[in-house]
């Protein structure tokens, strides 16, 4: 659509770690990215005790979907209200929201790939009555690709081009370019495992800082057998999910017992070797890993990754100017402009997907 050019595009993400949304207000300039407004929405703590329960489970009866399914919905479209409203500009100038959907199931690997996200669209309209750009992962796994990562297509239209990204969000991925083609993917857990530990061992959503995890004693053998799992060992082009990481999974190592901090440690350590492993794998001349992400705060976390990345300097996404807890937001509101404007994206050295194609579905 050619009246995009001098819009504002919103984005809409809320990620598998669960505890709320990240929303940002902005005008994309040629190669420059103006953000006008970001702000974090947080789950109420009903909704997010629920979408845990089933991300976990995999167990639900059909109307308490739809009922949780109408919830995010709601909570997007107040999301997108507030933030127009509190910058004091008419819908109209608003090209579009790109929403990323609350990711429950992603087995994009199966006979029958799907992925699976809840936030009613039909209600996120009716409560903004703005254009919409929804089901990107969808569409790419209806493209024979895995779904995910998306943003390496964002990095590769940068001037940033030659870093390596790391996303420390409920799944940690990597994006990079290799040769001439950007590529990423899913390294495994980001904070996933080390939440539902804080969760059930310290009442806490999260373990602040890696405040406890620091105090724990890693179990090598256990940590030995997890990054043992078959899903570390696989090629890339793939991408997971919490309905493969998650209690269950944990449960399968941790037969002996140990102490609640150690455990902690012992995951935590999990995710740092993991996303090491994959980084220093890469044959490439990269230096910088720019982190973005919830898991970006977490200081004796990104320690054990630079512990065992000593020849990358590991920084924040604020060098190159960005807020690392809206990285995602934004590159949703850039998908939003790419699909109102009919624009191809070229995921097919990234996700795997048969064809360079629009990504996503509108609703007008």
């Amino acid at each position: 659509m050619k009246d995009m050019e001098n819009k504002l595009f919103i984005g809409v993400m809320s990620g598998t770690s669960l505890d709320g949304i990240d929303c940002a207000l902005v005008r994309f300039e040629k190669s420059e990215i103006k953000i006008i407004d970001k702000k974090f929405f947080p789950y109420e703590k009903n909704l997010r005790h629920e979408l845990t329960e089933l991300t976990q489970n995999n167990r639900f009866f059909l109307s308490h979907l739809v009922r949780l399914s109408n919830e995010v919905g709601t909570a997007y479209g107040n999301a997108i209200n507030k933030i127009i409203i509190e910058n004091e500009i008419s819908k109209k100038q608003i090209g579009a929201a790109g929403i990323s959907g609350q990711t429950l199931l992603h087995q994009p690997t199966i006979d029958r790939p799907y992925t699976f996200q809840i936030g009613n669209i039909s209600k996120v309209h009716s409560l903004t009555s703005i254009n919409l750009a929804y089901d990107f992962r969808v569409t790419d796994i209806n493209n024979g690709g895995q779904g995910a990562p998306l943003l390496p297509a964002f990095f590769d239209q940068l001037k940033n081009k030659n870093f390596i990204y790391l996303n420390i969000g409920g799944i940690a991925n990597i994006s990079f370019k290799l040769n001439k083609n950007y590529i990423g993917y899913d390294c495994g857990p980001g904070n996933t495992l080390i939440d539902l530990c804080a969760q059930k061992f310290l009442n806490l959503p999260y373990d602040p800082d890696g405040a406890h995890s620091k105090q724990g004693e890693v179990d090598k053998v256990i940590l030995d057998k997890m990054l043992d799992d078959a899903y570390f060992k696989l090629p890339f082009p793939k991408s997971t999910g919490t309905d493969y990481f998650n209690q269950n999974w944990i449960l399968k190592f941790f037969q002996k017992e140990l102490s609640k901090l150690d455990v902690l440690a012992t995951v935590t350590e999990l995710t740092a070797q993991s996303i090491a492993r994959e980084i220093n794998a890469i044959n490439s001349n990269n230096e910088k890993v720019i982190v973005y992400g919830g898991g970006s705060h977490n200081t004796f976390l990104i320690n054990r990754i630079m512990e065992n990345l000593r020849n990358y300097d590991v920084v924040s996404s604020e060098l190159i100017g960005i807020d690392p807890d809206y990285v995602e937001a934004i590159a949703f509101a850039w998908l939003a402009k790419e699909r109102f404007q009919n624009k191809t994206i070229d995921l097919t050295q990234i996700t795997g997907s048969r064809n360079i194609k629009m990504l996503g579905e509108c609703y007008l």
